[in-house]
């Protein structure tokens, strides 16, 4: 498995530019907007160019959504967002935005696990906040009755936000693990219960690859990794998403090649060798097999 070093993220100007394009002029940036910032979704979704190319980022990144739709992708499972759910983005995992309905409104938050690490946590954040996990289920659902509690809290964060002090991070570090506090009870990790064999097993297969793929690229691997035959995660898969194991794993190999095309300079050579262990004459044939450009296309494309 990749190491959170090795992995290529984009400064917040980068990050800027992805939603908003190249002719937005991103605010001046100073440490506290880097560890935090919260602001209303409705004032910005006009102005956001999404669906985006997949990208990670630094920072962790929750959604509370309060009218409207969200649609993202976490590595390869896309989620739908509704009104009263929250939706987790923990940092350095792969992500698409795919849709954001033009009537959206809600809070979007991000933060530093430096803040919370500082000034509050005790434990890793994942063991206080597993919703935090990489491989977490990322969409909590909050009863409505419970809801001016969750507003309070934003409404609060987003008046010391305001503030634009680091004199002010202790205070956001104590609101927003409060926050965090009140979102566990709703957490329910053993919701998969419910689902089928196949389905937790495609899941897991799924979580594997985001994990994993720069160091295993075979299904067999990953079956191993399981403890099951290839022939049965196979078959898991297709039944629970109607693509074969191998029809995944390229889909992964694809959007970890656009990251490092776009959030990187590494030559296509470099990619190709450290992402599939191919030449880069057979890597770009298997780029533009699926995608229908080059990767040198794909990278120098707007």
């Amino acid at each position: 498995m990749w190491k959170e070093k090795d992995i290529p993220v984009w400064d917040f100007d980068k990050m800027f530019q992805h939603h908003f394009g190249q002719s937005f002029q991103p605010p001046t940036l100073n440490r506290f907007h880097r560890l935090f910032h919260i602001n209303k979704l409705e004032d910005y979704t006009d102005k956001l160019h999404i669906p985006t190319m997949p990208y990670r980022r630094i920072v962790n990144v929750c959604f509370l959504l309060t009218k409207g739709e969200l649609r993202c992708a976490k590595a390869l499972t896309s989620y739908r967002v509704v009104p009263h759910q929250f939706f987790f983005l923990p940092a350095y995992q792969i992500n698409v935005h795919q849709y954001l309905s033009p009537d959206a409104e809600g809070y979007y938050l991000h933060f530093h696990t430096e803040l919370l690490a500082t000034y509050v946590a005790t434990l890793p954040l994942t063991q206080h906040f597993p919703f935090l996990q990489f491989a977490s289920e990322p969409v909590i659902a909050i009863e409505p009755i419970h809801l001016p509690v969750f507003y309070a809290l934003l409404m609060r964060l987003e008046e010391l936000h305001k503030l634009d002090d680091e004199i002010h991070l202790p205070i956001i570090a104590s609101y927003l693990h409060t926050l965090f506090s009140e979102i566990k009870p709703f957490y329910l990790p053993d919701q998969h219960s419910k689902k089928s064999m196949a389905t937790v097993i495609a899941q897991q297969y799924k979580d594997a690859l985001s994990k994993h793929i720069f160091d295993k690229q075979q299904v067999t691997d990953y079956a191993d990794l399981l403890a099951i035959s290839p022939n049965h995660l196979n078959k898991c898969v297709k039944t629970a998403t109607g693509q074969s194991a191998q029809q995944l794993l390229n889909e992964m190999l694809l959007m970890e090649a656009k990251v490092l095309l776009k959030q990187t300079s590494m030559p296509v050579s470099e990619i190709a060798v450290k992402l599939t262990q191919q030449d880069h004459s057979a890597f770009s044939r298997f780029f533009k097999t699926h995608t229908g450009i080059t990767p040198k296309h794909y990278r120098n494309s707007p």
